[in-house]
């Protein structure tokens, strides 16, 4: 279990740094990329996000393509580009992996993750246990009079309509919510959110990932409400801005309307569901969104595919030659098979273990070691030892107490036999 706490901090430093430069970088270009190409063109770069999160584990899969193709005056040039803050954060890590203070950080990290995934989980168990009816065909959960019309659920969708639904907005504007939330549902938003909320979870420390975290869900109502439009606009082309007054009038009853408790709504409360109104009091986020009504940007993909090709390839290009290096530092094994074997002017015979001769056992025990400049043996390391756990303090301790000839250190490796006379 250490190993694999251990395993994640590793991953979770170098990911934690990518993730928080993209996220900078989508947050503070926000509004430039939203006036240039639209909310269904920026809503899926989000999706960058859970790339570079993933690109420590990809490095690791591409090393040994940067470790046979860097010479290593190359690799050493190439480290010192790449260095500087990530590989030097992989590196410690590394070099700590044994320390109980890494292994207390790893359970600090851990415990909140898994509490918020706890009340994602409690929050959806808790709608689906919400008794459903009717409503125009549609299984719907009525909420308290002044809520916020939503969708939820993963696998079946169940609107979330207020009581007040039908005296709250007339029928064309309920039309249109009800052809919103739908139209979540259709774009699997619902499924992406929870995805989203597993990835906040991984980062909850970090609070530029809160931040993006409401940006997103932010666009994705604005994306939905292109999309209703869209859909609107390719219907009935002549009927677009009576229709456009409708669905701003929705908004603004959905907004104006919501009691004070829902205005109050903590974020994690609407991680299970979408609403209409989400954001509701928020004069930004309904002025934003009364603005984009009078966008009609085409929905265009190659943003998305040329900022997943830039990220990972900037990411490998930082993190595989860090990968890379930590493949040379695995194979120093075969570094020491291929060092010149050094005689020992005293050597000590292994006792063999009683409990071994008892069962007829025989087997063998690989060790590496370094010869130090006073001819002592130093760092015993047991590489492998058949059978596992038998043999090896016997070997150990006959190892430590042979002599060589005084050396500087050199790195030596030997396999010590335990075999039964059976003459």
């Amino acid at each position: 279990m250490s190993e694999l706490l251990t395993s994640l901090m590793a991953w979770l430093w170098p990911a934690s740094l990518a993730f928080s430069v993209l996220a900078t970088a989508l947050l503070l270009g926000h509004r430039k990329l939203l006036a240039w190409f639209g909310a269904r063109t920026v809503y899926p770069l989000w999706l960058l996000l859970p790339v570079v999160l993933g690109l420590p584990i990809l490095a690791h899969a591409v090393s040994p393509f940067f470790s046979s193709w860097l010479q290593p005056a190359q690799q050493a040039q190439w480290q010192s580009w790449t260095t500087l803050p990530g590989a030097s954060t992989v590196n410690a890590v590394e070099s700590a992996v044994t320390s109980p203070w890494l292994l207390a950080a790893a359970w600090l990290w851990l415990v909140p993750a898994v509490v918020l995934i706890a009340v994602f989980a409690q929050q959806y168990l808790r709608l689906r246990r919400k008794p459903c009816a009717r409503y125009k065909g549609l299984k719907v959960q009525w909420q308290a009079a002044g809520s916020s019309p939503g969708i939820s659920g993963l696998c079946s969708p169940r609107l979330q309509l207020p009581l007040d639904f039908d005296c709250r907005f007339s029928r064309s504007e309920q039309r249109l919510i009800i052809q919103h939330e739908l139209t979540h549902w259709r774009r699997h938003d619902l499924q992406v959110n929870a995805f989203a909320w597993l990835l906040l979870a991984c980062q909850w420390f970090n609070p530029l990932a809160w931040k993006a975290y409401q940006r997103f869900r932010a666009d994705q109502e604005l994306a939905c409400d292109a999309s209703v439009l869209a859909m609107q606009h390719a219907s009935r082309p002549q009927d677009l801005i009576s229709k456009q007054v409708c669905y701003a009038n929705a908004l603004l009853a959905a907004m104006q309307s919501v009691s004070l408790n829902a205005r109050t709504r903590k974020l994690w409360s609407t991680a299970t569901c979408t609403h209409y109104g989400i954001a509701q009091g928020e004069r930004a986020m309904a002025q934003e969104r009364f603005n984009q009504l009078n966008q009609h940007h085409q929905p265009r993909r190659w943003p998305a595919l040329l900022g997943a090709s830039l990220v990972t390839l900037a990411g490998l290009a930082w993190l595989g030659p860090v990968a890379a290096n930590g493949i040379a530092k695995d194979s120093s094994v075969a570094d020491i098979e291929a060092a010149p074997a050094a005689q020992p002017i005293v050597r000590i015979e292994p006792r063999y273990p009683a409990a071994a001769v008892e069962q007829g056992l025989e087997g063998y025990v690989d060790l590496s070691f370094v010869i130090t400049d006073q001819g002592t043996v130093a760092n015993v390391d047991v590489i492998r030892a058949e059978p596992e756990g038998v043999f090896t303090d016997a070997a150990v301790a006959a190892l430590e107490r042979w002599r060589y000839a005084p050396q500087n250190d050199l790195p030596q490796q030997i396999r010590l036999e335990f075999a039964l006379n059976h003459d």
